[in-house]
């Protein structure tokens, strides 16, 4: 008899993520049906108008012949994408910093669990005996679309110049990242794109934030939430802070990234990077874009107490974070408009495929639960 291989084990292995927990090759079989799926809608228009004017089903032969190529493209390609050697470098990065002041935190690892279209990481502890940060797909790729468009314009006002044609180019730009992670239209979003600076600060402080965040989380859990080994917090903050672990958490992180900056003071923009994390979102939320977050505080209520706190840490560099502030709103506020027009026009015509996209989901999740090494077509 040919054994067959568990289908959380044959997941992680075929996209790399070899360091999983049990609980996280489950979470990763959700996240991965959720990717696929995307992946058909935003890459077989063809095959799904032909699924819908037929009403194939999926037992039909020819349901099967659409959809499984797609479905073997994204496991062979597309599923082996992910930022986990990143992940690894900056929890290196973040746990030598904190070493340096004298702060220890035990994690056994951190990971990516795919999800392009969602932005989410979490700290999770079995018992203490295994301490992990897991961190959807979407979040880093969520900082690298918008890291592209905003850098170019900070390093102009960095160097007093006056906005160019250049600008004009990157703000275009901007609008094409949002729309492009909003509609899971990757080759929209990744359009190619020049005279992007060589600085990875902005880009770094956008990503490391969200660590750092968990990190705060994995602190807590180990020292208690009335353990604070950084500066003392304004008493308004503080009060917030042990009310709230999310609030802490947020203040550990920037604090960390602080202590970074030190360590690097030439990355002048890495602060900032986790301001304008938040100050996106908060531009999605307002408009009704992306839903706002249950568990979190609203992301331009973060957005404003990251500000204060860099301002408590220098106010020569928040002076200049003030002009980078005005700046990017106006990319927002020219181009929010035709935003708003073209997600709504993608979510009213994918809603009109939504029994056709229901049909590829559970062609799906029936394909990973029967498949296993040796057996490439589902069986029904």
């Amino acid at each position: 008899m040919i054994e067959r291989m568990n289908v959380y084990d044959l997941l992680a292995q075929k996209s790399g993520r070899t360091t999983l927990s049990d609980a996280q090759k489950r979470e990763l079989r959700k996240n991965v049906i959720i990717d696929s799926v995307e992946f058909f809608y935003s890459r077989c228009k063809l095959a799904l108008r032909l699924i819908k004017l037929f009403h194939l089903h999926t037992e039909s032969n020819f349901f099967v012949f659409l959809v499984h190529p797609a479905l073997r493209y994204y496991i062979n390609h597309t599923l082996k994408l992910n930022y986990q050697s990143i992940l690894d470098h900056y929890l290196v990065e973040i746990q030598q910093t904190l070493k340096h002041i004298g702060v220890t935190i035990d994690i056994n690892a951190i990971n990516d669990l795919a999800r392009w279209s969602g932005i989410n990481a979490e700290f999770s502890s079995w018992f203490d005996t295994d301490r992990r940060i897991t961190i959807l797909s979407g979040t880093l790729y969520f900082s690298h679309l918008f890291s592209r468009s905003f850098q170019p314009l900070f390093v102009s006002i960095d160097m007093d110049k006056k906005r160019s044609f250049f600008q004009k180019y990157f703000q275009r730009m901007f609008q094409r990242s949002v729309i492009g992670f909003v509609t899971n239209n990757h080759r929209r979003g990744l359009s190619p794109m020049f005279l992007i600076p060589e600085d990875s600060s902005l880009l770094d402080g956008m990503e490391m934030v969200i660590i750092c965040h968990e990190m705060g989380h994995a602190y807590f859990n180990q020292y208690g939430i009335n353990e604070w080994p950084f500066e003392p917090l304004p008493e308004d903050i503080r009060q917030k802070a042990l009310s709230d672990e999310e609030v802490a958490a947020d203040m550990f992180a920037i604090h960390t990234l602080f202590a970074y900056h030190r360590l690097y003071p030439d990355l002048r923009q890495i602060l900032f990077g986790s301001c304008l994390f938040f100050l996106i979102f908060s531009w999605l939320e307002e408009a009704k874009i992306l839903p706002r977050p249950i568990k979190h505080p609203k992301s331009d209520i973060r957005f404003r107490y990251l500000m204060s706190t860099i301002q408590r840490f220098d106010s020569e560099i928040y002076s200049q974070y003030e002009k980078y502030v005005i700046a990017a709103q106006t990319y927002w506020d020219s181009g929010q408009s035709n935003i708003k027009k073209e997600i709504s026009a993608y979510r009213a015509k994918k809603e009109m495929y939504q029994p056709e996209l229901d049909q590829v989901e559970s062609f799906i999740n029936h394909y990973f639960s029967c498949q296993s090494e040796h057996e490439e077509y589902p069986r029904r």
